[in-house]
């Protein structure tokens, strides 16, 4: 019995040398290779496991580590920590040569976050309006930013351009289903615009014609003039200057206001003076 244990035990020794002997083979140049095209090298201070299609499928080195597969460069990890795809000498935490993608689902949307208020930058590599940053849907675009323009997209459809190529000055356009809103920053803090319109926050002044409307009498607008040296119920020049900045809709309400006013001036003076008319008339014809 213990014969037979002991030709057991010897026959499986041989049978697994024989598989091991079949399976590695070396070391010959600090190389262990089997047929199945898998090596271990030792070489230079690095240790590597090549194929036979690519030189390095995965590499550690002195300087790092890395693995490949069509690419030169596929991941390499450097001495100092940095992480390289695409390269082997990464410039920064993580440095990336070629195209990038992110992607998520609805449930757990995809985001880029920086943190301890620090700065996300993206620069183009110095050719034109092909290269930029450009936020797309699966069916269009929403935001691309070039070194010539800035557009904004929705539904397709451009609402907002900011287009440097049309003049030295800039043109920002709005667009507003079909309607076009173009308006020119010029160098001095001007808005240059075809049209504007703004929407109203207080009533417009039609109630001047009306009869329970106390017009002041024409005398008491002059004495206001001339202590105040402005109209009444309109800022002065000082109180403007003072707040740096003006309610456009607001003053032009205010000013259609006095309009108003001087036009019941206008008509009172000229019912004044065609009662004037007729008194020079019937006196002149009581001298006939």
């Amino acid at each position: 019995m213990k014969n037979t244990l002991h030709i057991f035990v010897l026959s499986a020794c041989i049978i697994t040398a024989h598989f091991a002997t079949a399976q590695w083979s070396g070391p010959t140049a600090n190389t262990l290779s089997t047929a199945n095209n898998i090596k271990i090298s030792l070489n230079g201070g690095s240790v590597g496991m090549p194929g036979t299609t690519f030189p390095n499928i995965f590499e550690t080195q002195l300087t790092g580590m890395g693995s490949g597969t069509s690419v030169l460069y596929p991941l390499t990890v450097s001495y100092g920590g940095k992480v390289g795809i695409g390269t082997n000498t990464p410039t920064a935490a993580l440095d990336v040569k070629g195209n990038m993608r992110i992607s998520g689902n609805t449930a757990n949307p995809t985001s880029i976050e920086t943190f301890s208020r620090g700065n996300i930058t993206i620069t183009t590599d110095g050719f034109p309006v092909s290269r930029g940053l450009f936020i797309k849907s699966p069916t269009a675009d929403i935001l691309n930013v070039t070194p010539e323009f800035l557009s904004y997209s929705l539904a397709g459809n451009t609402v907002l351009k900011v287009d440097a190529n049309v003049n030295s000055f800039g043109d920002i356009i709005i667009k507003d289903n079909n309607n076009d809103i173009n308006f020119r920053d010029y160098t001095d803090g001007t808005v240059r615009a075809r049209e504007v319109r703004v929407n109203l926050a207080t009533i417009p002044p039609d109630y001047v014609f009306e009869k329970s409307y106390n017009l002041l009498p024409i005398e008491e607008v002059e004495k206001y003039i001339i202590q105040n040296k402005h109209l009444p119920n309109v800022p002065s020049a000082k109180e403007m200057m003072e707040q740096g900045s003006m309610d456009v809709s607001a003053m032009q309400l205010k000013l259609l206001e006095r309009v108003e006013e001087l036009t019941l001036y206008i008509i009172e003076l000229k019912n004044e003076n065609e009662k004037l008319q007729k008194r020079v008339c019937s006196i002149e014809n009581q001298k006939y």
